[in-house]
């Protein structure tokens, strides 16, 4: 009888270590996913930071595009007032025209008169 129990304590012991054995294993392979779990963190942390960098990027070039854009507004404002003066001269010189279309028409009808009658009298 002592043989026996003797028996089972050994394979209880064996099963303990058998047990044991596994543990230790599974805790291995636990610590092996946290290993990975940190590379996967690591990993993630490097895409925010790169994200943050290209987004930071970004916003520069945005603000280069808008200082271009205010640029252009500037000198289409300036071209604007260039097209103001032009539009004031064409406007003056038009009315110059006027005037001298009215005196050659009073001219051509001066000279016409004096034409007729000088016919008339002579």
């Amino acid at each position: 009888m002592d043989a026996r129990f003797a028996q089972a304590e050994q394979r209880h012991q064996e099963l303990r270590e058998d047990m044991l054995a596994r543990f230790e294993q599974v805790d291995k392979r636990f610590e092996q996913v946290d290993k990975r779990l940190e590379q996967v963190d690591k990993r993630f942390e490097q895409a925010d930071q790169r994200h943050q960098e290209l987004r930071a990027d970004m916003l520069a070039r945005f603000e280069q595009v808008q200082k271009h854009f205010e640029q252009v507004e500037r000198r289409l404002d300036r071209q604007d007032e260039r097209f103001k003066s032009i539009d004031a001269r064409f406007d003056e010189m038009i009315r110059r025209h006027d005037r001298h279309f009215l005196w050659l028409i009073g001219f051509i009808t001066t000279v016409g008169a004096l034409v007729i009658a000088a016919g008339k009298l002579l």
